[in-house]
């Protein structure tokens, strides 16, 4: 039976209606705004925490002569606070993005027949108008979407821009970042132009799951199709909406991407004016084949009214997506939806009229979680005068959830552009991150998934921009978790000890322990003369999870030669995920050998506990470097034969990884470790 079904019968024995399950809470939380009388389709939203301070704030545009709403969130209550920037534009859309990669969020506005504004954060809340130093023009464009992703995988987030009107110099602008403070306007370059039109917003998404940004631009009225601009890998994009099936000649007014039927892939929501080619339009994707199908019907989500701001989001955390659609009417027969997927890819609106009082002009729709509860709240932004809406999630069930951070380091600090696979159960669900999508919105920075009944994502892949995967095992549910790029997790086990020794002069014995290993394969012995290149020597099978704790050894028979031998573990996980352990150095000529033992535990939060064994009596050189080689830390420490312990203080550190470099009267040695926090 699918939840519809079960919908029905839970109405029909307790009387309970849908609109029940969200209320408007702006005016008790603080939200009493509206953006007043206008002619140019609405204003924009994001639900974006502006302050870093953990919780999703609230920033709406305003008409003209009218400064910016800021909402500042405070625990679930909104605070309007003074202008964080003097604008009084007609402005479209706000966008808090962190452009120049310094961990503080940036601001860029978008103004209709008005100027285009990028102001600079100084970490302090302190905004400066860099629009003109950043090499952003600053003329009066009749814009309306911009969004920011980084087609060129360089780390620095480049800005997309589009134009709403006729005119030869009303084209769309592409902005490379150029990773110094300013942008160059590569739209020539980049064939990304999109002609003149009624352009209203561009999406960054990658359709083709290449690793490279695409671009989805959505234009009103059916004399303009739609572009799909396909990205080169090469600095220039080709528009492939005709061979793709995404040329649609429609009133085309919002872009909106997610993977409705959980295969894998990104699909389309373009929303649409009825009798214009047809209702709202979802567009599945058919990857690996580089087309789109029109699935409006069998999905059940052609909306038949004006449709405007859209967005994919699983209000009841039952691991598919939903969707919420902004309808612009007055009417209550034709009010904003709230579309439920059943898990087949079938979508129902489960009550008539929708939301009660949700059936005014709106034009723009975003999502977050204001209130850090696990469920996910919109925010609408509507035309005239009716005030701004925050429709609080009240859904009651016993699914979890979670909650997911990025923080870039060789991608771009906010992370955008990375792709979140979540798996349960051997079934695959994945995230984008965006910072610009659907009708001039801006969605929370926190991605969302619903777990339904499971308690953790057994594991989770993230494919950052530039190539970098970073795979997390047993990740609890109901919480928000953070994870800094190249910060892998552990594998699904834990190496509890690794040491050797000389058996006869002959031989090498091994020795390691681990704890119970959860779709583990096992572990490749590796052996180095030099400590930098290593040979596999042979290959164990892991013994499985049903042990609390597992020990192994391994001879190396094969010694042919006198001196210092090193060896190390490749672990390797049953998807071919692999993590090295620490190094183990035996020397087999000379009595003066000193090798680490252990380190413990690893990853480390504020100790790390380092177990090493010497057979000489002198001083040795310590230095602790991080990722880029850099030195963090260095002193020298007094060693004695036999096995020694040292506690290192590692709170200081930044999350990240680390190696440490042993140096004496004896050959360099090397181990590394983790910070997580």
């Amino acid at each position: 039976m699918n939840k519809f079904l079960l919908f029905l019968l839970f109405v029909g024995v307790t009387n309970f209606t849908f609109a029940q399950t969200f209320t408007n809470v702006a005016p008790s939380v603080g939200i009493n705004e509206a953006l007043g009388t206008e002619l140019n389709f609405g204003g924009g939203v994001s639900f974006c925490d502006f302050d870093n301070d953990g919780d999703d704030d609230l920033t709406y545009s305003s008409r003209e002569n009218e400064d910016i709403y800021f909402y500042q969130n405070d625990g679930g209550t909104f605070t309007k606070i003074s202008p964080l920037v003097s604008n009084t534009d007609f402005t479209k859309q706000v966008l808090w993005v962190d452009y120049d990669n310094d961990g503080d969020k940036d601001l860029f506005v978008t103004a209709h027949n008005g100027k285009n504004k990028l102001y600079q954060n100084d970490g302090s809340q302190n905004f400066t108008d860099v629009t003109t130093a950043a090499g952003i023009l600053g003329v009066s464009d009749p814009t309306y979407g911009a969004t920011f992703g980084d087609y060129d995988n360089d780390g620095w987030l480049d800005l997309y821009i589009c134009n709403y009107a006729f005119g030869s110099s009303y084209t769309n602008y592409m902005y490379k970042n150029d990773g110094d403070g300013t942008f160059s306007n590569t739209t020539y370059q980049t064939n990304t132009g999109n002609g003149v039109g009624f352009h209203f917003v561009g999406l960054f998404f990658d359709y083709n799951l290449d690793g490279f940004q695409d671009i989805y631009v959505a234009s009103d009225r059916n004399t303009y199709t739609n572009s799909l601009f396909k990205n080169n890998q090469s600095g220039s994009f080709t528009n492939v909406a005709s061979a793709t099936g995404t040329n649609l000649a429609i009133d085309a007014m919002n872009s909106s991407t997610g993977d409705y039927d959980n295969d894998g892939d990104f699909d389309l929501y373009v929303t649409n004016t009825p009798g214009t080619g047809g209702d709202n339009i979802m567009l599945r994707n058919e990857y690996p084949l580089d087309t789109f199908i029109n699935s409006t019907i069998s999905t059940g989500t052609g909306f038949a009214r004006v449709g405007w701001g859209a967005n994919f989001f699983d209000f009841d955390n039952d691991l598919d997506l939903d969707l919420y659609v902004s309808a612009y009417h007055v009417d209550p027969t034709e009010p904003n939806a709230i579309y439920v997927n059943d898990g087949t890819g079938f979508f129902t609106e489960p009550a008539p009229n929708g939301i009660a009082g949700d059936s005014v002009l709106s034009m723009c729709n975003t999502i977050g979680d204001y209130n850090d509860d696990g469920l996910l709240d919109m925010a609408v932004s509507h035309a005239d005068t009716f005030k701004f809406h925050l429709w609080k999630n009240e859904n009651i069930n016993s699914n979890n959830y979670l909650k997911i951070k990025l923080e870039g380091t060789t991608s771009n600090k906010d992370g955008i552009g990375a792709i979140i696979e979540l798996y349960i159960n051997g079934n695959k669900y994945i995230r984008a991150k965006h910072c610009g999508e659907g009708y001039l919105g801006q969605v929370s920075d926190k991605i969302h998934f619903g777990l339904g009944a499971a308690t953790m994502a057994d594991s989770i892949i993230i494919k950052w921009l530039g190539g970098n995967v970073d795979k997390h095992y047993n990740v609890n549910g109901n919480q928000t978790v953070s994870f800094l790029e190249g910060v892998a997790g552990p594998l699904p086990l834990e190496l509890i000890q690794f040491y050797g020794k000389n058996q006869d002069g002959h031989s090498n014995q091994l020795y390691w322990k681990t704890n119970a290993e959860i779709n583990f394969n096992g572990f490749e012995i590796q052996r180095s003369y030099t400590g930098l290149t290593y040979d596999r020597l042979d290959f164990v099978e892991g013994k499985g999870s049903d042990l609390i704790e597992a020990n192994y050894n391994f001879t190396d028979k094969n010694i042919d030669r006198p001196g210092l031998k090193y060896y190390r573990l490749k672990m390797i996980d049953n998807d071919g995920t692999f993590k090295y352990s620490n190094v183990v150095v035996i020397n087999n000529q000379s009595e003066e050998i000193f090798q680490v033992n252990n380190l413990f535990p690893n990853p480390a939060n504020d100790f790390l506990n380092l177990n090493y064994f010497s057979k000489i009596n002198r001083t040795a050189s310590f230095k602790i470097l991080n990722s880029n080689g850099m030195t963090v830390q260095q002193f020298e420490e007094k060693i004695k034969d036999g096995e020694n312990n040292l506690l290192l203080d590692v709170k200081k550190f930044e999350q990240g990884n680390y190696f440490i470099l042993i140096e004496g009267n004896f050959s360099t040695v090397t181990s590394s470790f983790s910070i997580v926090r």
